[in-house]
């Protein structure tokens, strides 16, 4: 059971600073930036690098990658200034270890319903049907998990209540669930988004 009283909400897909300065304004723990090659979202190094020295010092800034070579992420890293990596592809422990900031590792639910989290010691376990799919999670399959995790797919201001009722995750990530167009977020939907999955998280914990 998540004993915290304010649950993590990551706002992820984000491409431009209007829209992680909004994030960030209404109480967004995190933004995700993604360097996933053909996805619609995909930034570069330079890019990333001038949307992140657009935000407060403080904000947490997480780079999105899935199977990409060492060296790239790393250099990513190095260059961008982001504060975390999330791993959304077959990386394995060892590769985890080697970057130089905290790692959330993406598992589906029937990787986390095997036990692989426990592979992946000292990096946050995010869970989703698929690598960025938007697919609704199947959370019902996680439901009686005690672990701190972080659920994400195909989260919206519609569901997100009954997903963290059901599971009560440690944070919750949204993507194309915030949005008026691929890759442009929606403002009203971020807000609403964020105040609903605190408002819910604080309800459960109360």
């Amino acid at each position: 059971m998540n004993k915290q009283k304010e649950i993590y909400v990551k706002i992820c897909g984000i491409t431009n600073v209007a829209d992680a300065q909004h994030a960030l304004k209404h109480g967004a723990g995190a933004i995700g930036l993604v360097f996933v090659e053909g996805s619609v979202r995909q930034l570069s190094s330079t890019a990333a690098r001038e949307l992140v020295n657009g935000l407060a010092p403080t904000a947490e800034t997480v780079g999105v990658f899935s199977d990409q070579p060492l060296e790239y992420v790393q250099e990513v890293i190095k260059t961008t200034g982001i504060k975390v990596a999330q791993l959304h592809g077959h990386e394995s422990p060892d590769y985890c270890r080697h970057l130089p900031v905290p790692v959330i590792k993406r598992l589906t639910p029937e990787q986390f319903n095997r036990g692989e989290a426990r592979l992946y010691q000292g990096c946050q376990i995010l869970v989703d049907s698929g690598a960025g799919s938007g697919e609704l999670i199947d959370w019902r399959a996680i439901a009686d998990s005690e672990q701190d995790i972080i659920l994400a797919g195909g989260l919206d201001c519609d569901n997100v209540v009954q997903v963290i009722q059901g599971v009560r995750p440690q944070g919750v990530d949204v993507s194309s669930g915030c949005e008026s167009a691929r890759g442009i977020k929606d403002h009203r939907k971020m807000a609403d988004f964020i105040a609903i999955a605190k408002q819910t998280a604080t309800q459960l914990t109360a």
